[in-house]
């Protein structure tokens, strides 16, 4: 949602052209949601959403096979939620289901603490897509070695839209009211941390 910070890293870190990456500039973004108008619905807000009874009716209906997790329905975003935020920054990003989950009561307390209890990098199937990443980005064990151990960033080293999406509360607020951008999005930009 950063368009600005996605364009100043790649700019100081990128070797290939974006040409076909389709940035989100906060220009675009705007005249997207109020010129266009352009409205971002998620269903799921607007439904009981029983998670075992919606894998069992696209299961039976579709053929679809479970793919282990939130967000582990392609290898790169897998990567990213089970090996490289983990792992690298200590983040694990199964907590945001585990708690969902929990709060509309589907599982309990302790079925969420046993799932985070298991350590998301060292499942095999994580290792397995880290293995596929390095390979399809071209590096060697010694190179992915060696990002996984630089230095940490912040995004604030970065040009980025958190000031300006700051200073513009009260416009993503009634965009908000209006339903031109959904509630996350105005409560989770507009923050001052």
């Amino acid at each position: 949602m950063d368009g600005k910070y996605i364009a100043d890293v790649h700019k100081k870190y990128g070797k290939i052209k974006m040409k076909t990456y389709p940035n989100m500039t906060l220009m675009k973004q705007l005249k997207w949601m109020i010129f266009n108008g352009v409205k971002q619905i998620r269903p799921i807000y607007y439904t009981n959403y029983i998670k075992e009874d919606v894998k069992k009716m696209l299961a039976e209906k579709y053929d679809w096979e479970w793919y282990g997790g939130h967000h582990l329905d392609n290898r790169f975003t897998a990567f990213y939620h089970r090996y490289f935020m983990p792992k690298r920054f200590g983040i694990d990003m199964r907590i945001i289901e585990q708690s969902a989950l929990v709060r509309s009561k589907q599982i309990t307390k302790e079925q969420a603490k046993e799932e985070m209890a298991k350590v998301p990098y060292e499942d095999p199937k994580a290792i397995e897509i880290m293995e596929f990443v390095k390979k399809r980005l071209g590096y060697s064990d010694n190179e992915f070695q060696s990002l996984m151990e630089a230095p940490k960033r912040s995004f604030r080293e970065f040009k980025n839209y958190k000031k300006t999406f700051v200073r513009l509360k009260p416009l993503l607020w009634l965009m908000y009211k209006l339903e031109l951008a959904p509630k996350s999005f105005y409560t989770k930009y507009t923050r001052k941390d």
